[in-house]
């Protein structure tokens, strides 16, 4: 990623400089780091993403007296995560997740938020190696409106 595509960012950050966010709206396990242990809200902080306990066990194991249950913790949706749809100026549009409360009182500059969020997202993966993005596209368009994926 260039120098000038990380400018890009930071300013388009400036938006709602003195909103709190936290570092990282996805928290990546310790162990894999393409694999996805939690997902917040970007707007509310609350969790939309967690890893639950699977139901069926892998592995079981009788130890003498003593029986070891091995079971799959897999990512999942909590009640309150809602995909919406950001569509731009130039026609292209962008999904992202948000909490089912925030998702119906969103205003451009919330929206500007969200996707601003996911670019420096995007930046984080590109730098990890998890692929490169098209900076000169994703960083000319402006979010016009939203709607709410059923």
């Amino acid at each position: 990623m260039r120098q000038k595509d990380r400018k890009a960012i930071r300013d388009r950050r400036k938006v709602r400089p003195n909103r709190k966010k936290p570092s990282s709206h996805i928290v990546f396990a310790r162990l894999n780091k393409n694999f996805i242990e939690s997902m917040s809200c970007r707007l509310c902080t609350g969790i939309i993403r967690s890893l639950v306990e699977s139901e069926n066990p892998i592995r079981i194991q009788k130890m003498g007296d003593k029986t070891l249950i091995t079971k799959l913790a897999i990512p999942a949706e909590t009640s309150s995560y809602q995909e919406i749809t950001i569509e731009f100026d130039d026609g292209s549009a962008h999904v992202t997740a948000v909490c089912r409360h925030c998702s119906g009182k969103l205003s451009n500059d919330m929206l500007e938020e969200l996707y601003v969020t996911d670019l420096e997202q995007f930046e984080r993966d590109e730098d990890e190696g998890r692929g490169p993005n098209r900076w000169d596209k994703l960083l000319t368009r402006v979010p016009t409106s939203y709607k709410v994926n059923k």
